[in-house]
């Protein structure tokens, strides 16, 4: 993804969108894994989508479209996936080094 959203030159940006293709449509999952895009990764995308125009890049073109098509990019707040623990636990890394105690967890937990 990084090379798909940099500033870089096009060519690399063009390698980034083959890359992320290929990885989408040789997925074993189903149903298949999303592409976690940012507000900023998607404005990228859009500018690479008008190169793309300009250029007459016709097969980038055709990925990108089925991309969208298919659904493949999920928006999200950020690029990494956050896991918010409803139950304090002392077997995961998160609740270990966490420094709250168990009532407040409790009581965050009765928000959710």
């Amino acid at each position: 993804m990084r090379y798909l959203i940099s500033r870089s030159r096009d060519h690399e940006r063009l390698a980034g969108l083959y890359l992320i293709y290929t990885v989408f449509c040789t997925q074993p999952l189903n149903p298949k894994a999303l592409i976690r895009v940012t507000a900023d990764d998607w404005t990228a995308l859009i500018e690479l989508q008008e190169v793309i125009r300009e250029k007459k890049y016709a097969e980038a073109g055709y990925i990108l479209h089925y991309l969208r098509k298919e659904r493949a990019f999920t928006l999200t707040y950020t690029s990494q996936q956050v896991y918010v623990h409803a139950i304090h636990c002392s077997v995961c890394v998160c609740c270990i080094n966490m420094s709250v105690n168990s009532s407040e967890v409790t009581s965050f937990a009765m928000l959710l």
